[in-house]
C-alpha cells in the first residue's frame, strides 16, 4: 500500500475525499467528531446529490452509474403562488406590483442599455455586493421584488454579501447535459476505517492528534477554517488566524416529509418563509420510494434555535410555515430532519481574497481542503470531484491552479446573457 492518509471531517465532501484515496490505494483513516457517517443521519435521502453538470469518472466510481436528468421543472413561489421558469420581462411585469409595473420596465430597460454600451466602450460601475450584481442588470425594483427576500434567508443580509454570490448562483446556464446519481448511500466507504465520535485535539502536517491516540499520515479537512486553526494553535500564522474569523458559514437543515405533488421538481421560494427551497427527490433517477416527499431546505446561522430543535418539533413548524405561503397538504407525520454543519459557506465582503490566502496558508503547513467546508466555497458534485481528480493526481498542479479552476468563482461573467431564465443554477 501507499503512504497513509487522514481525512478529518463530517460533510459528505469528507466521505468523497476518503474514498477517492482509497482508491487511489492509500491506507486512509476518517475521522468524524459527530456519531453519524458524513453528518448524515438518513444516508439513503439524496442530500446534495441534486442535479449538476455532467462530472467525470471520479464521481461515477463514488455514487454508482449518473443518469442524465431533463425535463424537471422548476418555479419560483411568490404571493402564495407558483409560477413555472423562466420569466420573461412580460411575466416580470405581471408579478410587479401596479404601481411599480412601469418604474420596474424602464429601470430593467436602462440597466440593458448600460451592458449594451458597455460592450462598445468598456467600463462599468463597480461591483461590491449581492445587490450590486443584481441591480444593475435588471434593475433595483426587481431585486427587491424577487432576490432581496431570497438571498436574506439562503445566504444572509445582501448589503453584506460580496458580489461573488450572485455571480456563481444566479449566472449563465452551463452548456451540457445535467445528471444525478440515485438513491442511496452518499458514498461506499470500501477501503476507510472510520472512526465516529472523535474528539480531536490538534492537527498539524502529518499527523492528528485525538482522545483516541496519534494518527498519522497525509491531513485532508473538510472542516470550517475558523475550527481549523483551533486545532493548529501555535502553529497557526497570525495573518492565516485573522482571515479565517471572516469565513463563516451556515448550518444546512433539510426536512423530508410527505407532500404535495403538483409542485414541480424545485420551487425557489421568495419570501414569507423561514426556508429558501422545496424540491421534490422523487422525480430523480432511482428515487421512486420518496414519490410523495418534498424536502424542504433551510440555511440557518450558528446558534438558530430551529437547528437544535426536537425533529418532531422542526417538521411541525416547517408543515406550519408551507401554509404560511399558501402551500397545503404537508404532514409531520413520519418526517426525517438532515443536518449538515457548515455547508453553506457565507461569502462577505474581502471573502475571495481571504479565501485564498487562508487555503494557501493551509498548504504551507502540509494540509490540504476538500469539501463545501474545507474549501469554503459551495462547491458542486461536478467542480468538488474535478478538484479532488487534480489534487490526488501524480502530477497534481499547484492549488493555486486547482482553486482558479474549479473552486474560485469566475473573474468575468457574461453581463450581456444575465437573465431569469432559471432564476439561480446551483
Amino acid at each position: 500500500m501507499a503512504d497513509d492518509a487522514v481525512v478529518v471531517g463530517g460533510g459528505p465532501g469528507a466521505l468523497r475525499a476518503a474514498l477517492a484515496l482509497a482508491q487511489g490505494g492509500r491506507r486512509v483513516t476518517l475521522l468524524q467528531e459527530g456519531p453519524h457517517l458524513g453528518d448524515l443521519a438518513h444516508p439513503d435521502l439524496p442530500v446534495s446529490r441534486g442535479v449538476s453538470p455532467e462530472v467525470g469518472a471520479l464521481a461515477t466510481e463514488l455514487h454508482g452509474p449518473m443518469r442524465v436528468v431533463e425535463g424537471l421543472e422548476r418555479a419560483i413561489h411568490l404571493d402564495g403562488r407558483t409560477h413555472l421558469l423562466p420569466l420573461g420581462r412580460a411575466a416580470i411585469a405581471r408579478l410587479m406590483p401596479p404601481a411599480q409595473a412601469a418604474s420596474a420596465a424602464l429601470a430593467w430597460s436602462r440597466t440593458r442599455g448600460t451592458i449594451e454600451l458597455r460592450k462598445v466602450i468598456g467600463g462599468g460601475s463597480e461591483l461590491r455586493t449581492y445587490r450590486d450584481w443584481v441591480a444593475q442588470r435588471f434593475g433595483q425594483p426587481v431585486f427587491e421584488r424577487f432576490y432581496s427576500a431570497y438571498c436574506q434567508a439562503r445566504f444572509g443580509p445582501p448589503d453584506e454579501l460580496s458580489c461573488n454570490v450572485a455571480r456563481w448562483f444566479h449566472g449563465v446556464v452551463p452548456d451540457g447535459p445535467f445528471v444525478a446519481p440515485a438513491a442511496g448511500p452518499a458514498v461506499n466507504l470500501r477501503g476507510v476505517d472510520v472512526r465516529t465520535d472523535v474528539v480531536i485535539r490538534s492537527v498539524q502536517g502529518g499527523q492528528v492528534e485525538t482522545d483516541d491516540g496519534l494518527f498519522t499520515g497525509a491531513v485532508y479537512v473538510d472542516i470550517a477554517p475558523r475550527r481549523v486553526v483551533e486545532w493548529l494553535g501555535a502553529a497557526a500564522p497570525s495573518a492565516m488566524v485573522h482571515d479565517a474569523g471572516f469565513l463563516t458559514a451556515r448550518n444546512a437543515l433539510q426536512v423530508f416529509l410527505k407532500g404535495p405533488q403538483d409542485l414541480p421538481f424545485e420551487t425557489h421560494v421568495l419570501g414569507g418563509a423561514p426556508f429558501y427551497r422545496i424540491v421534490r427527490p422523487g422525480l430523480l433517477p432511482g428515487c421512486e420510494a420518496l414519490a410523495d416527499t418534498i424536502a424542504v431546505h433551510y440555511a440557518l446561522d450558528a446558534g438558530d434555535p430551529l437547528w437544535a430543535a426536537e425533529d418532531a418539533d422542526v417538521a411541525a413548524r416547517t408543515v406550519e410555515a408551507l401554509g404560511g405561503i399558501g402551500i397545503e397538504g404537508a404532514s409531520a407525520a413520519g418526517a426525517r430532519v438532515q443536518r449538515i454543519r457548515d455547508h453553506h459557506p457565507v461569502w462577505s465582503g474581502t471573502h475571495l481574497v481571504r479565501m485564498r490566502r487562508y487555503l494557501l496558508a493551509l498548504e504551507d503547513l502540509e494540509i490540504s481542503p476538500v469539501g463545501r467546508a474545507g474549501l469554503h466555497a459551495p462547491l458542486e458534485l461536478s467542480n468538488e470531484t474535478a478538484y479532488l481528480e487534480g489534487l490526488l493526481a501524480p502530477d497534481r498542479q499547484t492549488l493555486r491552479a486547482l482553486l482558479r479552476d474549479y473552486v474560485e468563482p469566475p473573474v468575468l461573467d457574461s453581463v450581456d446573457r444575465a437573465h431569469l431564465t432559471r432564476f439561480v443554477e446551483r
